[in-house]
């Protein structure tokens, strides 16, 4: 089905209840009025909605799907890393050597290139199984959920243009029959396909990939002179990068040759020739934004990045797919271990030997290399991250014995953990999903409600305040504040998976305002405009889950508000969860 667009009145109601725990009396009483004008009968909501209305029997999928990409990405001009890309650590893998301390640099592993090969090869399995249709169709509480993200995550790229960017896709993704590495700053197109006809492609061995990996690393190790790291510039602003990556396509058809290779290969491998060692957290920053930039392609939707240790992680550009697409991707390549020591098979078919793509730069290259590799820099100093697993429960006890909702049971703790830190509540972003939907994408789930301020109150600022067990009267009025805020939270979850949200039918109320009208609007309606609509979206808290993930260690991305903001990533299993948390 189509996503809905959901009626004025119910939006406006909505909206209004989302602003009572955000305003005081004062504020409340100023934007009530200007809330029940906007939708009053002839007015400006009703024309902007007929405009909406009209504009959805036009479009081929759904009235947000086009608008979401360009406003929510594409036209944002921040760098990736950290304000977009997400990451994800990986497990070790079963068949893990000892680690070594941390390396600075300079070495690559037995293990790191066959674990790398391997997760290759799992890869391009899974990839297969999308290809052909044979992936299992996910269900939802009300049936099928629509499977399309699958499909972008290979053989796609965002390419920087001034203003907004694009998304280069290749459909079919194995119409494409290579991938790209990354060593040293040095990108190399590695066939992973024999040479055949092209309709009917013949899969190399693992065995066949790691020999490749090793022909790289030779390769690189051998060269008397390396390309600078042009990769960096992936990492700067998008329109500095837009400027840059005209230039650079323009300056040398080796280049643009370079670029379309990294632009239609099925995905980036990134072989670090450094270890951050044993301890999880140190690998966050590196998953997230490698040392300094280096050695990644943030435009790639899909980076695998392999440590010489062997630990892995992925780096994901977030337009075409969301997180937890790639992060079920991901998971499903860890499942089976590595094969190490052991010999691996190896096919007799000939193949095209790995070939390093070199960039023909000048001295504004150079320089704007630097300018990128200071944006960075100064990203990763100002960015903190951490992982924190709680063992005391999981999902189990929070059905069984708190008869509530875990995922809302998870998000009334983040409220009152940011209650007692700061000593106020805030506005709080949640993913919702609206993927039963054709093309669908998020809501946003307003977190803070009536119900939640209610609730962290009760508790109070101070662990001591909670009463002992033996006061039964305190501890059921704390329960039953408890359950009338999951309550309230699972309500509004739902209705944002059904596509009955505030945010994006205001969206695109606004955008019809700005786009759809005769005259395109030169001042807005007062309720896009009104302190309290930029109060209630400033996301100090911005949060996001995917599924358990078993496989996976912790999984984050940058917080939306650069002072005093978070950005907090979950994942419930049965008997613990795992949190991602990014701060500045």
């Amino acid at each position: 089905p189509r996503l809905p667009i959901p009626t004025l009145a119910q939006t406006a109601e909505r909206y209004l209840a989302s602003l009572k725990p955000v305003l005081t009396e004062t504020e409340w009483a100023k934007s009530s009025p200007i809330v029940k004008d906007f939708v009053r009968p002839g007015g400006e909501g009703e024309r902007l909605q007929g405009l909406l209305q009209a504009y959805d029997r036009t479009q081929p999928t759904t009235w947000l799907d086009a608008w979401w990409l360009q406003c929510a990405y594409l036209e944002w001009r921040e760098p990736l890393p950290v304000n977009s890309n997400y990451y994800i650590v990986g497990r070790d893998d079963p068949n893990q050597p000892p680690f070594q301390p941390p390396t600075v640099g300079g070495t690559f592993t037995p293990f790191q290139i066959r674990r790398a090969a391997h997760l290759i090869n799992e890869a391009l399995n899974y990839l297969e199984v999308i290809e052909q249709g044979r992936i299992p169709i996910e269900k939802g509480r009300q049936g099928a959920i629509c499977m399309d993200q699958y499909y972008r995550m290979f053989g796609s790229t965002r390419i920087p243009r001034p203003g907004r960017d694009e998304i280069r896709r290749i459909s079919p993704a194995l119409s494409m029959q290579h991938i790209t590495v990354l060593v040293k700053d040095q990108v190399y197109r590695v066939p992973v396909f024999a040479q055949a006809e092209p309709a009917s492609p013949i899969r190399l061995a693992e065995g066949d990939i790691e020999d490749q990996l090793w022909a790289i690393i030779q390769d690189v190790e051998r060269a008397t002179t390396l390309d600078p790291p042009v990769s960096v510039l992936t990492g700067d602003q998008r329109d500095s990068w837009a400027e840059n990556y005209a230039y650079l396509r323009g300056l040398s058809p080796i280049n643009a040759e370079a670029l379309d290779s990294i632009e239609t290969a099925l995905f980036m491998v990134c072989l670090d020739d450094f270890s951050q060692g044993e301890k999880y957290n140190d690998s966050i920053h590196n998953m997230m934004i490698g040392r300094n930039g280096h050695n990644r392609w943030f435009d790639k939707t899909v980076q695998i990045i392999v440590e010489s240790s062997g630990r892995a992680g992925l780096n994901g550009e977030h337009a075409p797919c969301e997180a937890l697409i790639p992060a079920y991707f991901f998971d499903y390549l860890l499942n089976i271990p590595t094969r190490y020591p052991d010999v691996i098979p190896r096919s007799n078919h000939r193949y095209s030997a790995p070939r390093r793509l070199r960039f023909q730069t000048d001295a504004h290259i150079h320089g704007m290399i630097q300018r990128a590799q200071a944006v960075i820099t100064n990203l990763q100093r100002a960015s903190q991250v951490t992982r924190i697993n709680f063992e005391q429960y999981g999902n189990n006890f929070i059905k069984r014995v708190a008869k509530m909702g875990p995922d809302a049971y998870v998000q009334m703790a983040l409220q009152l953990a940011y209650y007692r830190v700061h000593g106020h509540t805030t506005p709080t972003y949640e993913t919702g999903s609206t993927r039963k939907y054709f093309r669908g994408r998020t809501e946003t789930v307003r977190v803070l409600t009536t119900e939640a301020a209610a609730f962290v109150e009760a508790f109070g600022r101070q662990p001591g305040q909670v009463p002992s067990a033996s006061d039964k009267k305190k501890v059921e009025h704390l329960y039953e504040a408890l359950r009338r805020a999951t309550t309230q939270h699972t309500r509004l979850a739902s209705q944002a998976a059904e596509g009955q949200g505030v945010d994006r039918h205001l969206l695109g109320l606004k955008l019809a305002a700005l786009k759809l009208s005769t005259t395109p609007a030169t001042t807005l309606h007062p309720i896009f405009t009104d302190p309290a609509f930029t109060a209630s979206t400033t996301w100090r808290l911005s949060t996001s889950s995917i599924h358990e993930g078993l496989n996976l260690i912790v999984a984050g991305f940058g917080c939306v508000v650069p002072e005093g903001g978070y950005g907090i990533n979950y994942m419930k299993e049965n008997e613990r969860m795992k949190f991602g948390i990014e701060g500045k």
